[in-house]
């Protein structure tokens, strides 16, 4: 009776269909979970998101239970990014001199403030660590699954056959090229497995004259997405819209549109930080590869990438032999985009030079120092596998549905087998090569007590140093750091002089206690493996309070010394200073940008550390009250004033 009762309510609600198709003669309905875990795509995603659980056991459980700090390891660093300071990087940098740093981070970290604020921000979840990297870390993570979906909706305008869309797509988002990406932590190809085959399905309709208004626009909003991360294969798509605006009139404007509006929305971005590091925009987001040696022609030719997560590379031998013989199809390719199948020598060209283009030399104190940086020999592979796909899907979708002969079933029957069979080959290879052990859960290597007061009033800095054969990488960490992926080596205007004080620190040379006021820095945490001689001489130096070591780190408080030692347990960012001693000015926003009232009696100077990788911020010295970064004209003078500012 209940269920007769339930079923009238619901007919009431929702008007009964009659069955379609199939449906009209089964005569076991089957349940709306059944036919949700049944349909093609549900099929595709869960494909790829139990080769990403097999392959990725080698990482251990780990991983998924510290989620929450985000990840480190391959081009991942982690830190403790959030969506303000994550906004910030990408904002001050373009504040000018004086203002801004002398790096611009690049338009991917303003594209993750937002999923990180809502990540912040999730109701019955506990507070992450670092929101920022819990987004990256769910993108790396669910990149599979994710460009199984993408594949599987860009498909249909290849394919109409369901099974031959899923087929695509697991062949896609389980690739040679896509498993080494989540491997190795690269967020600029985890981000291109996902947004490459819509950039290429609104390609396709414009080559196939398809395309509309509305599919014109969505594959620009597609590029300008992918240029964020990837400009490299951003670009390489506005290429190819360009040549599609010369060859197919009839839709020139739609072609148009997809290359000029990308151009326009990411070229101050790219001419600004060109200008100053061409290498730095072709890597992209986590597109350079630290040394090692190319692989050889024939490993890319069978889309394999080298490194940590690269299948067994005999095993995707059948899906680059089915791709080829789909694409030697003549009769079926008259109205598909020739220029798409013209592409892959093309492809296979630029993916045997990337490796070979350098883009800097690993730093000191880096592993492997010395070595050449260049671009990810996967960079290229990833449009090359998608051309595959494309003409596996097209050549199985060509095939015709009945047969009349028995020979011709046969013959059907076993191509469509040699298809799965690739794919499945494909999948098992990424399976047994495993995603390797490079990933881990980060952890802040930093005492409660440094975090707090980076976070706090005082706003303090953390000196991370590295010590190599060739010399020292140094880092500082303040509470403005949003680094959550490997950044090509720059070189600063003020690298040169705190590099020095960073020297004479190590070594203990008289006077080099000055760097501990002058950037604000309260820890000195030194890679572990040091001379005894150099620990000593730490040990020994004024200013430096030995504390418990972690995760590899030895570490040692910094302090000011002399009269500035009685005043303030630690060196904040801003601050009053005059012969009566050192006063505290709160720091309140990212980069020491401050709104505050203070007391600035005549004859006291307002003093704003200056950023160690930034330009140097001078003191100011004020008759009337004004604290900022450079000289202000004099004022009347004043108990209080209203005062502004800002360290890089």
């Amino acid at each position: 009776m209940l269920t007769s009762w339930g079923d009238s309510v619901h007919h009431a609600l929702v008007t009964p269909q009659p069955p379609i198709g199939d449906e009209a003669a089964d005569l076991n309905p089957r349940s709306w979970v059944v036919k949700v875990v049944r349909h093609p795509g549900v099929v595709a995603v869960l494909a790829a998101l139990a080769t990403t659980v097999a392959a990725g056991r080698s990482l251990g459980l780990d991983l998924v239970t510290g989620l929450g700090n985000g990840l480190t390891g391959g081009e991942l660093v982690g830190s403790r990014a959030d969506a303000a300071s994550l906004w910030h990087a990408w904002r001050d940098g373009w504040s000018g001199p004086g203002l801004g740093g002398p790096e611009q981070a690049g338009p991917a970290s303003a594209l993750l403030a937002a999923p990180a604020w809502l990540v912040d921000h999730l109701p019955l979840v506990p507070d992450p660590v670092s929101p920022g990297g819990v987004v990256v870390a769910l993108a790396v993570l669910l990149a599979m699954p994710a460009a199984a979906v993408s594949a599987y909706l860009a498909l249909r305008v290849v394919a109409t056959r369901r099974w031959v869309r899923t087929l695509g797509a697991v062949a896609w988002a389980c690739s040679g090229p896509a498993a080494a990406a989540v491997a190795q932590g690269r967020l600029g190809a985890v981000v291109a497995l996902v947004l490459l085959p819509a950039v290429a399905a609104g390609l396709w309709l414009v080559a196939t004259r398809r395309s509309t208004a509305t599919s014109a626009f969505a594959t620009a909003l597609a590029t300008t997405l992918l240029g964020a991360f990837a400009p490299v294969l951003a670009g390489l798509a506005v290429v190819l819209a360009l040549v599609l605006a010369v060859v197919r009139s009839r839709v020139r404007a739609h072609a148009l549109v997809a290359a000029l509006v990308p151009s326009a929305v990411l070229a101050p971005w790219v001419l600004a930080a060109g200008s100053a590091s061409w290498p730095a925009v072709v890597a992209g987001t986590g597109l350079a590869q630290w040394g090692g040696s190319a692989p050889a022609a024939w490993r890319l030719a069978l889309l394999d990438a080298g490194g940590a997560g690269a299948p067994l590379v005999w095993t995707a031998v059948p899906l680059v032999v089915v791709g080829l013989v789909g694409l030697l199809r003549g009769r079926s390719w008259r109205r598909a985009p020739t220029a798409l199948a013209a592409l892959l020598p093309v492809l296979l060209a630029l993916a045997l030079v990337a490796p070979r283009l350098r883009l800097g030399t690993v730093p000191s104190g880096v592993e492997p120092a010395g070595e050449a940086i260049t671009l990810w020999a996967g960079t290229m592979l990833l449009p090359l596998t998608l051309v595959l796909v494309l003409a596996l899907a097209h050549g199985l979708d060509a095939l015709p549905v009945h047969a009349v002969r028995d020979r011709s079933r046969v013959l059907l029957r076993l191509v469509a087998a040699t298809a799965v069979a690739a794919v499945v080959v494909l999948v098992g290879g990424v399976v047994l090569g495993t995603l390797g052990t490079g990933l881990a859960p980060w952890r802040d290597p930093r005492p409660a007590v440094a975090v707090d007061q980076a976070a706090g009033a005082f706003a303090t800095r953390s000196l991370f140093v590295e010590p190599g054969d060739r010399g020292a990488a140094y880092r500082f960490v303040g509470r403005e750091d949003a680094r959550l992926v490997r950044t090509l080596p720059a070189e600063p205007g003020a690298d040169a002089a705190v590099a020095a004080d960073v020297t004479g620190l190590l070594g203990a040379v008289p006077g080099s206690q000055k760097l501990v006021g002058a950037t604000a820095a309260d820890l000195l945490a030194v890679r572990g493996g040091q001379v005894p001689e150099v620990v000593r001489r730490l040990d020994a130096t004024d200013g430096l309070q030995r504390i418990s070591p972690k995760d590899g780190w030895e570490l040692w408080r910094l302090s000011p010394t002399g009269t500035k030692s009685e005043a303030l347990v630690a060196p904040p960012r801003l601050r009053m200073e005059s012969k009566a001693g050192t006063r505290l000015v709160v720091t309140t926003g990212d980069h020491a940008a401050t709104t505050t009232t203070i007391d600035a009696p005549r004859a006291r100077a307002s003093s704003s550390p200056s950023r160690p990788d930034g330009p140097s911020t001078p003191s100011s010295r004020s008759t009337g009250g004004s604290c900022g970064r450079s000289p202000t004209p004099p004022r009347p003078p004043t108990s209080s004033r209203r005062a502004r500012a800002r360290s890089p």
